[in-house]
């Protein structure tokens, strides 16, 4: 809970939840194959279709170095190359919660994925056109996964896959 004076010079009382920064990535295997997560979301009390992410609560860790152990935690996948995308804020009006969103190439499989207790998740892999069509046809809802692919849609065209 703040209060705070807006530049108007107003007295408002804002309720703020606030959590650590956190990170997510729009990973693709050597296949070219899209990794998401179905993920049970308290919150939503549905399965949500996101974006391997995570906080960034480890330490002095970076976020480039938080992404790749969370990727490799949620879904057994290691990458090692991966480039920003952008800065967000998930919802600016509620939440102090910074979201980095990075996208990344050429991911291998190399364990079983090792999920925290509070995490009931199913990986799931796609082609990039399959995952735009979930988005078109309101099957991902995530906000920080949609924007993701999407941008990551640019990206390819931009860039390839690399």
């Amino acid at each position: 809970y703040d209060q705070c004076q807006s530049f108007r010079g107003n007295h408002v009382d804002y309720y703020v939840v606030e959590r650590k920064p956190a990170v997510g990535i729009i990973a693709f295997t050597t296949e070219r194959q899209l990794i998401l997560e179905r993920q049970y979301r308290h919150p939503a009390q549905e399965w949500i279709i996101e974006a391997p992410a995570g906080l960034m609560d480890k330490g002095p860790e970076s976020a480039p170095q938080t992404i790749k152990r969370e990727l490799l935690e949620e879904t057994g996948y290691q990458i090692k190359k991966v480039r920003h995308l952008i800065d967000l804020y998930a919802s600016a009006g509620v939440l102090e919660h910074a979201f980095k969103l990075y996208i990344g190439f050429d991911a291998v499989r190399i364990a079983e994925p090792a999920l925290d207790q509070s995490e009931d998740l199913e990986v799931m892999l796609m082609d990039l056109d399959q995952a735009i069509g979930m988005i078109k046809s309101k099957k991902i809802k995530d906000a920080e996964t949609i924007v993701g692919i999407m941008l990551a849609q640019d990206y390819i065209k931009e860039h390839g896959y690399n």
